[in-house]
């Protein structure tokens, strides 16, 4: 992320972030078939960053790193994971 993107995006939380991302339209055919998976994951699942759900602001969750010509950027690890099949779910009604 370019210090003006950052910028721009300060203070928005990191699932509004993802999915400005994730709804994008100019993609290589890649990349395409990487956000077509990402939102399949999504169809029911959850965003999650350290293993915890994203909720808060972008930059709570951002580690800075430097590639190895020198240039500082801002790393987010985020995973789509979607609910697992079977098992056994409880309903409590009151």
């Amino acid at each position: 992320m370019t210090s003006t993107s950052l910028a721009v995006n300060e203070g928005k939380t990191l699932r509004k972030l993802c999915e400005r991302t994730l709804s994008k339209k100019k993609w290589t055919i890649e990349e395409q078939l990487i956000i077509e998976d990402i939102n399949r994951q999504l169809g029911g699942g959850k965003l999650l960053c350290r293993g915890q759900e994203i909720e808060g602001a972008a930059m709570e969750y951002a580690v800075s790193e430097e590639t190895e010509a020198g240039e500082k950027y801002l790393y987010v690890p985020v995973r789509a994971i979607k609910p697992q099949e079977g098992g056994f779910r409880m309903c409590y009604t009151g």
